[in-house]
């Protein structure tokens, strides 16, 4: 299962994969500038919906 994000500006999607998700990856996201348009990350992320598979892109995150 994914979690699905969209840009307020331009509408790009992002697909968190939301097995062993924490906080820690809805931080990197608040931070995340919209690699489609480059509208700043602070408040531009909306939730959007639940998928079961990934479209196109798919945000994985580094374990540091």
């Amino acid at each position: 299962m994914y979690i699905v994000f969209k840009c307020r500006k331009c509408e790009h999607e992002l697909y968190m994969d939301s097995y062993n998700l924490s906080w820690k990856h809805f931080k990197k996201l608040a931070n995340k500038d919209c690699p489609r348009c480059g509208e700043e990350g602070y408040e531009n992320w909306i939730l959007k919906d639940v998928a079961r598979e990934t479209p196109d892109v798919l945000m994985r995150e580094e374990e540091d």
